[in-house]
């Protein structure tokens, strides 16, 4: 194969001779052509293959191939740009030079001399011939230095010369142009040099002329194949995290081959992401433009956006670094970036700790909780749920009313369960492998009548969320919303998920192993990990014997108060 189309235009291929692969790799040779229409770029592949072939028989190193063929083609396409702008001119002139006849006796003589003569020169061949005759040989004066190479490369540019002189003339009736120099014999070119074609090589091959963006959709593909049928689906977001990084890193440095980046290109791409506006997607004035120039945008703003965190910083580079690993396993010719140890830099908004809910803020969001209609029972038992079960918020979105069920007496929800959608068991989509879990339920949510509620709905216990394309983040922008119309919300600090933190402090007057169980989060130690890994019925009577958690008046959901209409 010679052409290679991808979206952006057509890449030069070429595969090398088995008996030539111990020397010059089995990586094929490209050449990117640009973005031209089929019929030119197939004329180019002829020329590159005939140069390639001549240089194969030479002898000619990988690296003084490659060269060759990229001069050519860069000098191919400066000939197309010229011979386009001399047509155009040439067709400018006729014309104005027969709307000046038609005239007649009025017309201006010396105008029409001066248009026959600027056609006479747009049209003329043996200038721009000897141009880029002149260009070709410019270039390959450069490549005289490598001595190792002088002899192969004259005789290569002196075939691109012969084949340029050839681009857009048919080679058996083409007649030589009247040259200053002496005139090249120009070889009649019936078909491109036979390659071998029995080599058994994978087309998604990456190579250190790969595109970067080219090599990560295939690995970011093959991971997401992978994953298929594993619960996650559409709610993967490590997969949406690695193509968001992949996106900005290429928006900030660009999309080069693999061989073109460097160690310090990471710690560029931190310096700009620092600088860079927070939900940079959601805010109008900064649409169409790239990361780097949003940054600036926004530093010289009178109301300056939110840059993103040192955590948000870090996110982007691991994740770009590890995708980086993986694209370029095998690869060689490339620089390892995932050792460069980045400095943070300066302007990366610090992160805020996150943290439990203060008693005060706990008690005015549990009202309220409690004085909504009963229409609005899903977003009064959230909060609710949250803070006495130390379940994430995601879980308890995804939560089914199957998925609550007695173990020896003991109400319980069992998130180990797969979800039951259109008929079919689906594997649930949790964060950790830890997550699989039983967790207790306190008396007091049968007593508020959380678990009557969950049992009577149908699919989802909180199904007004799923009626958004991405239930998880349509629940956690409508509590953010509701904290913050309680004032009880404080950017990155006090959200929805510090209830987990609350429950977390709450659960430790147990022990620390039951409190880990019933959050879902990893053992402290190897020790730690031996024995059950759920909750065992005597671990679940303590949770439930606890107290609840001090300061908070849950009274409120047991007392009928004035129903206050729930924001929508």
């Amino acid at each position: 194969m010679y052409l290679w189309q991808k979206d952006s235009g057509f890449f030069f291929q070429m595969r090398i001779p088995v008996a030539r692969a111990v020397n010059l790799g089995s990586t094929p040779l490209r050449v990117w052509l640009g973005p031209l229409k089929k019929r030119e770029a197939q004329r180019r592949a002829l020329a590159l293959a005939v140069v390639a072939g001549e240089g194969l028989d030479m002898n000619m190193d990988r690296e003084t191939l490659t060269r060759s063929l990229k001069a050519l083609a860069q000098e191919l396409e400066a000939l197309r740009k010229t011979e386009f702008s001399a047509s155009l001119s040439a067709t400018s002139a006729r014309s104005a030079a027969k709307e000046e006849l038609a005239y007649g006796e009025c017309a201006q003589p010396e105008l029409v001399a001066y248009y026959r003569t600027k056609e006479a020169r747009a049209e003329g061949r043996k200038e721009a011939v000897a141009a880029i005759r002149q260009r070709l040989q410019a270039v390959g004066q450069v490549l005289e230095g490598d001595a190792a190479a002088l002899t192969a490369e004259r005789a290569a540019y002196a075939h691109a010369i012969a084949t340029v002189a050839t681009i857009g003339r048919p080679a058996a009736t083409a007649e030589p142009l009247p040259l200053s120099a002496p005139a090249v014999a120009v070889p009649t070119v019936v078909a491109p040099v036979a390659v071998a074609v029995d080599e058994h090589r994978d087309e998604r091959e990456i190579t250190a002329d790969t595109l970067l963006s080219v090599g990560g959709k295939t690995i970011l593909d093959l991971r997401k194949k992978a994953k298929e049928g594993g619960g996650k689906g559409d709610e993967d977001r490590y997969q949406e995290r690695l193509e968001n990084a992949l996106a900005a890193f290429v928006d900030v440095i660009g999309d080069k081959p693999l061989r073109y980046y460097l160690p310090l290109h990471v710690q560029e791409f931190a310096t700009v992401m620092a600088k860079c506006p927070k939900n940079r997607t959601q805010h109008p004035h900064l649409k169409g433009l790239s990361i780097r120039r949003m940054g600036e945008v926004n530093a010289k703003s009178k109301k300056q956006i939110p840059t993103l965190s040192t955590s948000a910083v870090s996110s982007l580079v691991s994740e770009t670094v590890n995708l980086w690993g993986k694209v370029t396993a095998g690869v060689s010719g490339v620089r390892d970036l995932k050792t460069y140890r980045v400095t943070m830099p300066a302007a990366a908004r610090k992160g805020a700790t996150r943290e439990g809910l203060p008693v005060t803020s706990l008690n005015t969001w549990m009202k309220a909780a409690a004085a909504l209609y009963p229409r609005d029972d899903f977003k009064k038992f959230l909060p609710l749920a949250a803070l006495l079960t130390g379940m994430r918020q995601g879980e308890l979105v995804w939560l089914q009313p199957k998925d609550i069920v007695e173990i020896d007496g003991h109400t319980v929800i069992d998130l180990r369960k797969p979800l039951l959608m259109n008929g079919k068991d689906v594997d649930r989509a949790l964060k950790t492998e830890t997550s699989p879990r039983v967790v207790a339920l306190h008396p007091f949510l049968k007593e508020a009548g959380f678990v009557d509620f969950a049992r009577s709905r149908r699919v989802w216990v909180f199904g007004e969320f799923h009626r958004a394309k991405d239930p998880s983040d349509a629940a956690q922008k409508r509590m953010g919303v509701w904290m913050r119309g309680l004032g009880i919300h404080t950017e990155q600090q006090h959200v929805f998920h510090s209830l987990r933190h609350n429950a977390k402090h709450w659960l430790r007057d147990t022990t620390k192993l039951i409190a880990d169980k019933q959050c879902g989060h990893a053992p402290g130690s190897v020790g730690d990990g031996y024995g059950f890994t759920v909750l065992q019925s005597n671990e679940i009577e303590q949770i439930e014997a606890l107290p609840l958690p001090k300061g908070v008046d849950f009274s409120v959901f047991l007392t009928p108060v004035k129903a206050e209409r729930g924001r929508r």
